[in-house]
């Protein structure tokens, strides 16, 4: 129950660790109810000692009554004591330990006085000066290189072919639809010209058929008649 309690209340409670939390959740339950049934009846054996023998049952020098209170008391110290530990230790590490002085917060090279000589005072009339009206007008412009102008003539290549890919690109794709539209109209109509075809070739067959059946039946009407004649 104690180990169950400790994986409960752990660092890891809150990682699946194959099912196993919710075994352990399951049996952590199973023996919250179990146990003080135990004790029930521990002291129901403790009473029922007592009054066959006369004599009060006891283990390691105690009744059951306070061995069992003890083994409680115990559980809930424990359980008190790791709880400070974990909060001292969380109260460890969110303070911050300050510096030796006020200096520390600053950079050594800003913490340290610097002594004016000639240099210095050359060196910091090098340094950049911000930007003012009078400052701006009086800026120069740069002048135009051949690196500067070939960058444009670059930029403007590059967007010149980009444009140009494109629009052969859509030009490409216009053409392959064309020609599939012209593929199919194409096929219909081939299609179409085999149907007719074949139903144009199949009429003059069965008109071919008919006339040499006619035929057929118009000889011997006339034979049958001139047989009659002759008779």
């Amino acid at each position: 129950m104690i180990q169950f309690e400790e994986n409960a209340t752990g660092v890891n409670r809150f990682k699946n660790r194959g099912g196993q939390l919710l075994q352990e959740e399951k049996e952590r339950n199973k023996l919250s109810k179990v146990i003080p049934q135990l004790e029930e009846q521990m002291l129901n054996l403790s009473g029922a000692f007592l009054v066959k023998n006369g004599v009060v049952f006891k283990t390691f020098g105690s009744t059951v009554e306070e061995y069992i209170q003890n083994l409680h008391e115990s559980r809930e110290n424990d359980r008190k004591t790791k709880l400070s530990a974990r909060k001292l230790q969380r109260c460890e590490t969110t303070l911050r330990t300050p510096g030796k002085s006020c200096m520390s917060l600053f950079p050594p090279s800003t913490s340290k006085c610097t002594t004016v000589t000639p240099k210095t005072i050359a060196s910091a009339s090098k340094k950049k000066i911000f930007a003012t009206p009078t400052t701006e007008n009086t800026a120069k412009r740069p002048k135009a290189t051949p690196a500067t102008v070939g960058s444009k003539t670059n930029w403007c290549s590059t967007a010149f072919v980009s444009i140009w890919l494109l629009n052969g690109f859509s030009i490409s794709t216009a053409i392959r639809q064309f020609v599939q539209r012209k593929q199919r109209r194409l096929f219909h109509f081939i299609f179409n010209f085999w149907l007719f075809h074949s139903r144009l070739l199949l009429w003059s067959l069965h008109w071919r058929r008919l006339s040499k059946t006619t035929q057929n039946w118009c000889n011997k009407k006339i034979s049958k008649a001139r047989h009659e004649n002759d008779s």
